[in-house]
């Protein structure tokens, strides 16, 4: 057997399902419900907004997320923004 032939966790991981589905509803939104200028979400926006609002809604790790986590989240629930020049589009 090789080193890489079996995958193995070496901790689990930090970020739960509620956090995700939290992070997902803040890009759900609009900028301006958040008082900002934008229009539409960038994902480095959005990262520096969860990093803001994260401890005061008791997610003490996403404070220190930054865009890769966030792009991660959303990859993860089907969210494009690759798709249209690193923009999150809302409904």
């Amino acid at each position: 057997m090789g080193l890489k032939d079996a995958y193995h966790r070496p901790h689990k991981p930090e970020i739960g399902d509620g956090t995700k589905a939290w992070v997902v509803s803040i890009a759900c939104t609009k900028p301006k419900d958040h008082g900002l200028a934008a229009d539409l979400w960038t994902i480095s926006g959005l990262a520096r907004l969860v990093s803001e609002l994260a401890e005061g809604a008791g997610f003490l790790r996403l404070p220190r997320a930054g865009k890769s986590t966030v792009w991660r989240i959303l990859d993860e629930n089907e969210f494009r923004p690759h798709y249209s020049s690193k923009i999150v589009r809302y409904d």
